[in-house]
């Protein structure tokens, strides 16, 4: 049947009640389960041809009280229902003042986010079990695809970027043929859809990675670091057409490979606006060569506002969606912007940021 409208909270009275039973029964005889009715803990209805009513019930199951969905199609002038869906919810209710108390208490503290679409370093994870697990799996993906042998050895450096999940870019060292070679992996990772994905595997063909990234004290403001930051952000508007002019340089980092890789942390203005980037640039100074590997909008710093709105969906976890208002602190007339964040909490109440983004004035009022 064609859905022909959105679900809607309804009040619990006896006609709810009536097809909540409805539901346990008619499970229980599909399932030849013994579930005894408890009562109603919220409705939803949904004009379809007929309604369909979203029930979330409790029930007793041996003894324990559980928390069910059932779906019920009624077209009442037919004097017909019928269960369409009766499952378990794998997260209680009554823990949602848990999470939302968890969620509160991290968005009234200055928090650092990753913008959508931007990338921002993955500090200190390079030798976690979690990016270990996603590079080997990114090198089983490989080897299926290209019937090939290479073996994992160990992660060099993890970067991740905020999409509809996270999108993990992996430096790796692996062996091929007995050969220690560099590769890049890129993973997207849906955690609550128990989902992951590679995307991209390459071997990194631009270096030679000989040593780790150390942080360069005291040269933010040298001459040298001034000029590959402006260097970068010249060949950054020419590849992508664009005007960003540079502000100052912020902090610098050095890898040595063949050569030597500068991850430098500028600000720069675009559109007259103040944003922080980051840039990649690999020089060889005897060949008097530079190139710019990458350049990326890092980070936002919001102080946190209000909540303007909140709606929640209840999957492995409970998903949040929560519209709220923020100050970016590095912008000096306190402009308050409404953002919407889309936050998972999981079965062992961790969070996870599953997208982040700022709302056009008319999204943000229709929100509210």
């Amino acid at each position: 049947m064609a859905a022909t409208g959105g679900a809607n909270t309804v009040e619990i009275n006896d006609e709810v009640n009536t097809i909540a039973r409805f539901a346990v029964d008619e499970h229980n005889k599909k399932e030849s389960a013994s579930l005894e009715f408890g009562k109603v803990v919220e409705a939803k209805q949904q004009v379809v041809q007929g309604k369909m009513y979203i029930i979330t019930l409790e029930a007793k199951d041996g003894g324990d009280t559980k928390t069910f969905e059932a779906k019920v199609w009624v077209k009442s002038w037919e004097n017909f229902q019928e269960l369409q869906e009766f499952k378990q919810m794998r997260v209680w209710l009554e823990t949602a003042a848990i999470y939302q108390k968890r969620f509160f208490y991290l968005t009234n503290t200055r928090v650092r986010m990753a913008v959508v679409g931007g990338i921002s370093e993955s500090k200190g994870v390079e030798n976690s079990l979690e990016i270990d697990t996603l590079a080997r799996f990114a090198i089983d993906e490989h080897n299926k695809k290209q019937n090939s042998l290479v073996e994992f050895v160990k992660v060099v450096n993890t970067k991740q970027q905020v999409v509809s999940g996270t999108m993990y870019y992996i430096t790796l060292e692996a062996k091929d043929g007995g050969e220690k070679k560099t590769y890049e992996a890129k993973v997207w990772v849906k955690p609550w859809m128990n989902f992951q994905e590679l995307q991209e595997f390459k071997l990194n063909t631009r270096m030679e990675l000989v040593g780790g990234i150390s942080e360069s004290k005291g040269v933010e403001n040298s001459l040298e670091m001034d000029t590959l930051a402006r260097f970068a952000i010249d060949e950054h508007n020419k590849k992508q057409n664009s005007l960003v002019e540079f502000v100052k340089v912020v902090n610098t980092k050095q890898q040595v490979v063949c050569g030597a890789m500068y991850y430098i942390t500028l600000e720069a203005k675009d559109g007259g606006e103040k944003k922080t980037y980051e840039a990649t640039v690999w020089v060889k100074p005897w060949m008097n060569f530079q190139e710019l590997q990458e350049f990326w909008r890092i980070q936002l710093e919001l102080e946190f506002v209000k909540v303007v709105n909140v709606r929640q969906q209840i999957v492995e976890g409970t998903t949040y969606y929560i519209t709220l208002e923020a100050k970016d602190e590095k912008d000096e007339t306190e402009k308050k912007s409404t953002y919407e964040a889309e936050v998972w909490v999981t079965l062992n109440y961790s969070l996870q940021l599953v997208e982040f983004k700022q709302l056009l004035d008319d999204a943000a009022s229709s929100s509210a």
